[in-house]
């Protein structure tokens, strides 16, 4: 029956993006740790992070964004991930919390949103100590300072390899899922 088929594909889809989040989530954490403990290693290839990472619904492939929950189907740049004991946190940023604006710069919407948000946050964290976020918690908009901290500036990749591995190339630090699965 097709519409048996399709409600298959479907839930098929959901496992998938679940399983991919999820195993987002370990990376950011696992990352964010390493890159912000590992400051004195890194030489010039530092740069400032407020322990959030963000997201919209353009940041998937498109056969993923039509299994998104409805909180995670804005076209507004939100916060995918507060990891524990960073600044972020201190300030008070949660998950789901849709960005306005970074020091009174508004964040566009849309399929370019992201692109455009990682611009006016690298040219917010420049010689700064912090920066604030105006925020949408639900119905009510907020208002966060959150203070920088110091981290390797390399991209962190991950490898769907199942050996327990990680490796630098220079330019990226890449892990892969066997070595995630080992550091939980």
């Amino acid at each position: 029956d097709e519409q048996l088929a399709a409600i298959e594909a479907r839930k098929q889809k959901q496992l998938a993006l679940d399983m991919h989040l999820l195993d987002l989530k370990k990376l950011n954490k696992l990352s964010y740790r390493v890159m912000s403990s590992s400051v004195d290693l890194c030489n010039d290839d530092v740069s400032k992070s407020s322990g959030a990472f963000f997201f919209n619904k353009y940041s998937l492939p498109e056969d993923f964004q039509e299994v998104l929950s409805p909180t995670m189907q804005s076209e507004r740049v939100q916060i995918f991930q507060v990891v524990a004991n960073s600044p972020a946190q201190s300030a008070g940023l949660e998950k789901g919390d849709l960005i306005l604006k970074i020091d009174d710069k508004s964040v566009p919407e849309g399929k370019s949103a992201m692109a455009d948000f990682s611009e006016l946050f690298n040219e917010a964290i420049k010689n700064k100590s912090q920066i604030n976020f105006d925020i949408i918690r639900g119905t009510e908009e907020k208002s966060f300072f959150v203070k920088l901290e110091p981290t390797c500036d390399y991209r962190v990749l991950m490898n769907s390899n199942d050996i327990i591995n990680a490796f630098a190339d220079g330019d990226n630090v890449v892990i892969t899922k066997g070595m995630m699965r080992f550091a939980k």
